[in-house]
């Protein structure tokens, strides 16, 4: 995750006061994507160290160049799957969702619909200002408001 990431990471959870219980990781689905890179991640340890996880899923990353929908719902709920399967519990999880730069509409709404699927308590996506740019900017707020309730 980049500086920038980080930093708004922080601001979200020191405004919360979760900062020193949450947890953000790369996704679950790396380690089958690279697992002599995930080796001896520590992710039984995690929940006693942790209240709340957030898996960076990007699964727009997995997206062709050209920027047809992906599959976010089945995405997302592998990566909550695989990470409580991989911790050994069921810790809250907020997956990170996605990088905006080259979404629609109707994919943000499949990922908010697949993230309310998986039981997740939020979700989100990566970055403000890329979210901003976006001509569907509206119905990308829209749509994440959704996760508020």
């Amino acid at each position: 995750m980049d500086q920038l990431a980080q930093r708004g990471v922080r601001t979200l959870f020191l405004q919360t006061g979760l900062w020193d219980e949450a947890s953000d990781i790369l996704d679950a689905q790396n380690n089958e994507r690279s697992p002599p890179y995930w080796a001896g991640f520590p992710w039984p340890e995690m929940p006693a160290s942790y209240d709340v996880v957030l898996p960076i899923a990007y699964w727009s990353v997995n997206k062709p160049p050209a920027c047809p929908g992906a599959d976010a719902a089945s995405y997302i709920r592998d990566v909550v799957a695989k990470t409580q399967a991989l911790m050994g519990t069921s810790k809250p999880i907020h997956p990170i969702g996605g990088i905006a730069d080259c979404l629609r509409a109707q994919d943000v709404t499949t990922y908010v619909d697949a993230t309310k699927a998986a039981g997740s308590i939020g979700g989100s996506l990566y970055d403000f200002l890329t979210i901003q740019a976006n001509p569907e900017q509206d119905v990308f707020w829209s749509a994440l408001h959704r996760l508020n309730g």
